[in-house]
């Protein structure tokens, strides 16, 4: 049984998800989760069996590691929760807890209190079908941006983790060596593709598109777009937020700053750009025309032929994060996601 309204905000990385979601927390009957990671994190539970009896040590597991995430972040340094004190009462309602789905259903609306549950974790645009299956009337918020910006901003996300005190030293590393303009512009043409292979088989007041720079430049009427899509009621101090975490601007910023939609044509080589234009050229064309950079022959060869170093570095240090490789590898690259 849905426990209560659900809002997905999805997209690529660096796309706006979080900003998003910060507007949104502000609304007064919203409640804006930490990144769940529901299929990355639960999958296995999820996937085998949704509606089987789980034992009393699983429903333990799965829910101090649900609130560890939510106390801490899926990226800090996880210190232990215990389920008493997290989930009082959880224990005591077995026969609403004993099976993944309804366990789930608990831990994402037990501290609602009746008002929109948001999770923001843009991955989740790799496994619509999976959420629609458990939460059928689930709305589907994708964020857009230029994939250009996107690289550009996943390009110095090493930064951003550096800044965090929260984010331990690996964080960083990882967040270093997993950038290469070929495979993010691959996952951001694939999360374009993804969203647009859903909506096509679903009603539209299910899925709703905002363009990251339209929403920075239009703000107030975007937000009133979404709000209403979303059903959380507008105020106008809503759009009253910062940009920290931005992988462009250190520090904190209050307000939009529109600077965030155009650097990246400084901030990106002539191979940078010429590899994710002719990457995912097709799709920026469905929502601006994609006038093509200069061609810098050398800067590609560099890049290409680095590739597989770095893709098997990055995949190296994200063993632990793809659970399972070859689910990674389907729902990421495959034709559909249906699970």
């Amino acid at each position: 049984m849905i426990r209560g309204e659900i809002v997905f905000i999805v997209g690529m990385s660096r796309s706006g998800t979080t900003l998003m979601a910060r507007v949104l927390g502000k609304g007064p009957n919203a409640v804006v989760l930490r990144e769940t990671h529901l299929f990355r994190e639960f999958g296995g539970y999820l996937l085998k069996g949704p509606n089987r009896t789980l034992p009393r040590n699983s429903v333990i597991k799965i829910a101090e590691r649900f609130g560890a995430i939510q106390r801490h972040s899926y990226y800090g340094r996880h210190r232990g929760v215990s389920v008493e004190e997290e989930y009082p009462g959880l224990l005591d309602n077995w026969e609403q807890v004993n099976t993944p789905t309804k366990l789930i259903e608990y831990l994402l609306f037990s501290k609602a209190d009746g008002k929109v549950v948001v999770d923001q974790t843009p991955n989740h645009v790799f496994c619509l079908d999976l959420i629609r299956s458990h939460f059928s009337n689930a709305r589907i918020l994708n964020m857009v941006r230029d994939p250009r910006a996107v690289v550009y901003s996943q390009k110095n996300k090493w930064r951003t983790a550096k800044r965090k005190k929260e984010a331990p030293f690996f964080e960083v590393v990882r967040s270093w060596c997993n950038y290469h303009p070929l495979t993010q512009a691959l996952l951001w043409k694939r999360s374009i593709d993804a969203f647009q292979d859903h909506a096509s088989r679903h009603e539209d007041d299910a899925c709703l598109t905002v363009r990251f720079e339209q929403f920075v430049r239009q703000p107030d009427e975007v937000l009133r777009q979404v709000t209403g899509f979303c059903g959380i009621s507008f105020r106008e101090d809503m759009l009253d937020v910062d940009l920290s975490g931005s992988s462009n601007i250190a520090g904190r910023h209050a307000g939009f700053v529109t600077e965030v939609t155009n650097r990246w044509p400084s901030g990106l080589s002539a191979s940078e750009r010429w590899l994710i234009e002719r990457i995912a050229g097709e799709q920026l064309n469905r929502f601006d025309h994609c006038a093509k950079g200069p061609f810098d022959p050398l800067g590609v060869l560099g890049w290409l032929l680095v590739a597989p170093f770095q893709v098997a570095l990055a995949l190296i240090l994200n063993v632990r994060r793809l659970k399972n490789p070859v689910v990674f590898f389907t729902r990421f690259f495959g034709k559909s996601n249906v699970s």
